[in-house]
């Protein structure tokens, strides 16, 4: 029973060291806000100059970029430190409808080891339109209702989030409209 306590007790210290080395290698946090739909090559941010990185340390310690995402949506251009767009970033695709909507990536440089967090951070830009799910309504209204009803419509769906998000709609006079009562008069 000694003999496991003693192993336990040597497990736990050996756990607790190489917890404090992976804590010790992380050196950086960085979080940039960029807006979704950035052409390729655009500048994301100076990640030499945030981390306070000289140019020769990223090329001697062949920094490179970590991602967990299928996507490979940045670069690390490592002559000049910066981080940049690789394939346009589409929030609803990458998030759909969870906001802030953001994907981490990790920097490594080697010899020695270091390790820093990034997060870069989606905002949404008003790039879609609302959309009714039927293009067409037909009511029937009576001649007898009265003025002023109110004929409730289903929702239009708008896949932008936050202010960019469909707020309200109404429709006025001078849209396009077409009534039909009853008789087989129409209007329009």
């Amino acid at each position: 029973m000694e003999t496991l306590r003693s192993k336990g007790a040597s497990l736990d210290w050996r756990v607790s060291i190489l917890l404090f080395c992976v804590v010790a290698a992380v050196n950086g946090q960085i979080r940039y806000t960029i807006p979704e739909e950035m052409r390729k090559g655009l500048f994301v941010g100076d990640v030499a100059k945030d981390l306070g990185l000289d140019l020769k340390r990223l090329v001697s310690g062949r920094a490179r970029l970590v991602i967990d995402e299928d996507n490979q949506y940045v670069v690390l251009n490592q002559n000049k430190g910066h981080i940049v767009v690789n394939e346009r970033i589409d929030r609803e695709k990458l998030c759909a409808k969870k906001s802030p909507c953001s994907f981490s990536l990790e920097i490594v440089l080697e010899d020695p080891l270091e390790l820093f967090s990034i997060t870069i951070e989606i905002q949404d830009v008003n790039d879609h339109a609302p959309a009714f799910p039927k293009k067409e309504i037909n009511l029937e209204i009576s001649e007898s209702t009265p003025t002023g009803t109110v004929f409730l419509l289903d929702s239009a769906a708008d896949p932008d989030v936050g202010v960019n998000s469909l707020q309200s709609y109404s429709l006025k006079a001078n849209d396009h409209f077409c009534s039909q009562t009853t008789h087989p008069r129409r209007w329009e």
